[in-house]
């Protein structure tokens, strides 16, 4: 029996053999153009992925799962408030205002580093499948 995985019509529910339009040895739906496949070739073919799936789980395991741009790129923006904050207290006796802007310049900077080792993280998970 052929089914088409696209658009879920078989052969036995909507087209007849006949229906099928064949192009270069491959069987084609005439509903939606996709390649029909045997239910024995689905089959294998649904295997394949789930082997595929297992062998990438298992270098995900093997890998670390922190990466250490992402690390770094946060240990800046942690610095960096820290600075901004010394410069305040320093500049605070002499002039408030000065130390402020100081202050508020370099925590929106290192709140945007931390924001982009966040995202990296983020990134590093998503692309290994934690």
């Amino acid at each position: 029996m052929k089914k088409c995985y696209k658009c879920g019509v078989q052969d036995s529910q909507y087209l007849s053999e006949e229906k099928f339009i064949e192009i270069d040895g491959n069987d084609y739906c005439p509903y939606c153009a996709n390649k029909i496949s045997n239910n024995n070739q689905l089959d294998e073919e649904k295997k394949n992925i789930k082997n595929i799936e297992v062998i990438d789980s298992m270098n995900c395991s093997s890998q670390n799962n922190k990466n250490q741009i992402a690390e770094i790129i946060r240990i800046i923006g942690f610095v960096i408030i820290g600075i901004g904050l010394l410069v305040f207290l320093i500049l605070i006796s002499s002039s408030f205002l000065i130390g402020l802007t100081y202050f508020i310049g370099s925590f929106i900077s290192g709140i945007i580093l931390i924001g982009f080792g966040e995202i990296i993280s983020l990134l590093h998970k998503i692309f290994y499948k934690l």
